[in-house]
């Protein structure tokens, strides 16, 4: 109940929403004017959907969680996420300049951790998932669905909201090869080399010297070679601007790693593509299974 109830009454709007009427002053005698009203309310709805999300920190992680933070972005969330500060010039890329996202840089995990202690009542939320969930150990074989189970997402979003923009530098790259039939191949890891290009290439009967052969880490070619100058352009660029060559490649041959990430949620023209991993407790089929086994293990 209000104490006066023939007061002037005028509407309040946020983002062309009608809010209320009025907003009484609990704490003081008078109303606050319209302006002021406009500001408490405005923070007031910010700070109800502000939200933070932790999952870990690798960049092959980041890309899963690109589906998640777009879903919170189209919910209207204020939305902050957690990123390591060596994956932060990769990272960033895969966003739209936008008020509602802030991606907060961390040296490790332990940071994380203590950012969120400082921070913890700035957020109206904070998602936390995999070694950061407090409570009920996470299902890490489950990877990466565990970062949308952990926090009650249904897995569904990691399609339904992968979206990642054409860059000029992804075009650029593409009309080099645009008319070669060609291989995209990343044999590294964070952990080092997974597997050996010869032994691939012979096993699949793929010619280098027919087929151009793209390795983002380092040119397959000696520079007497007619395809160098081409496969120089793709080593060590920013991992969206592989996006289009991605998409339109012959076959493409992948360690578990942030540009396999990618890759398995583009639509790929080619089915004839493989990973290759490290061993461990991931699920691999259920991933692989999920995104229509575009990609089998090699």
């Amino acid at each position: 109940m209000y104490p006066n109830e023939n007061i002037k009454r005028f509407p309040i709007y946020y983002d062309n929403t009608f809010v209320d009427e009025y907003v009484y002053a609990q704490e003081s005698p008078t109303l606050y004017n319209k302006e002021e009203l406009t500001n408490i309310i405005t923070l007031y709805i910010y700070l109800m959907n502000k939200i933070l999300i932790l999952s870990h920190l690798g960049l092959g992680d980041n890309i899963f969680c690109i589906p998640m933070i777009i879903y919170y972005l189209n919910l209207n969330y204020i939305v902050h996420y957690i990123c390591a500060a060596n994956n932060m010039a990769n990272f960033k890329l895969f966003f739209e300049k936008s008020l509602q996202l802030s991606i907060i840089s961390v040296k490790d995990a332990n940071e994380a951790r203590i950012y969120i202690d400082i921070n913890k009542n700035s957020y109206n939320e904070i998602l936390k998932s995999g070694v950061f969930k407090s409570l009920n150990p996470s299902n890490l074989k489950s990877f990466p669905f565990f970062q949308y189970d952990d926090i009650h997402l249904s897995r569904n979003i990691l399609k339904q909201y992968f979206v990642v923009p054409d860059t000029q530098k992804s075009e650029e790259l593409f009309e080099y090869v645009k008319n070669y039939s060609y291989v995209v191949i990343n044999n590294q890891s964070s952990t080092g080399g997974v597997f050996n290009i010869e032994t691939e290439l012979n096993k699949y009967n793929i010619d280098p010297n027919n087929t151009l052969i793209i390795n983002t880490q380092t040119n397959y070619y000696t520079k007497e070679n007619k395809y160098y100058s081409i496969a120089q352009h793709f080593v060590f660029k920013n991992l969206i601007d592989y996006k289009k060559t991605l998409v339109n490649a012959k076959k493409i041959l992948l360690s578990d790693s942030s540009m396999f990430c990618l890759a398995i949620q583009l639509e790929l023209n080619s089915r004839e593509n493989k990973v290759y991993v490290r061993g461990g407790d991931t699920d691999w089929k259920t991933l692989l299974n999920f995104y229509d086994n575009k990609f089998t293990l090699g």
